[in-house]
Parts: C-alpha cells; sequence; structure tokens
C-alpha cells in the first residue's frame, strides 16, 4: 500500500512504535519517526528513553506535522487501528487492511500533505 501511492520514500510515523517495524524490511527507505522514543530508527528500542504512554490519534498527527514542517515534505502516518475522522481531517486516507489474526498486523495508512509554505512552491 505504501509503495503502490507512492509514499514509500516520504518521511514516516508510526502510531504506536508495532505497526512499522515488519513493513519496513520490504521498504526502500528504513527509516521511522517512533513517537514514544522521540527518535528515527529502523525498529523499535525497548529502553528507558521511550516512554510508555498512551498516545493519542491527535498526537500522532500533531508530530506528523511538526516532521513535515522540518522535512519540508508530506508524511506517511500508519496507524494500527482506523482513527477517528476528526483525528485526521487534514489527512487524505490511502487506505485500510484488516489483521487476519494479530490485531497489531492491521494498518491504516495517511498521506498529510506538505506544509502550505512548501505545497505553495
Amino acid at each position: 500500500m505504501l509503495v503502490e501511492a507512492n509514499l514509500d520514500r516520504l518521511p514516516m510515523v508510526d502510531d504506536g512504535d508495532y505497526a512499522l517495524p515488519p513493513v519496513l524490511g520490504y521498504l526502500p527507505q528504513r527509516n521511522v519517526y517512533y513517537l514514544r522514543g522521540d527518535r528515527f530508527g529502523s525498529f523499535v528500542q525497548l529502553d528507558r528513553v521511550r516512554k510508555d504512554l498512551t498516545i493519542t490519534d491527535e498526537e500522532v498527527i500533531d508530530a506528523a506535522r511538526r516532521l513535515g514542517r522540518v522535512e519540508r515534505s508530506a508524511v506517511a502516518v500508519v496507524f494500527n487501528h482506523m482513527p477517528p475522522a476528526f483525528a485526521v481531517a487534514e489527512a487524505e486516507e490511502v487506505g485500510c487492511t484488516a489483521a487476519d489474526i494479530v490485531w497489531i498486523e492491521s494498518y491504516c495508512v495517511y498521506r498529510l500533505p506538505p506544509p502550505a509554505d512548501v505545497a505553495n512552491r
């Protein structure tokens, strides 16, 4: 889904540290922003830096907005669930797929557009 929608080379945000690690091995870009650890990586580091918090869908989108401003780019956001419409109102839904067995293998992918100052150039 990420490759077909040309999102595979965009900066990416993972909603809960679980969605992207199994997918990254298939992508040319193998670095993603993990909100709970406030860092980039190709896998989740379960160390003291990582915060075991409840992160809202709005916080995930806020992190994607910040990343988009820094990278001056659109951002791919991957959730392990279908977020409520109000949380992702400014993002384009690329698609969702439901897990057959394990819930963390469900994916909803969104494309957050680049910041207005980048998009208007």
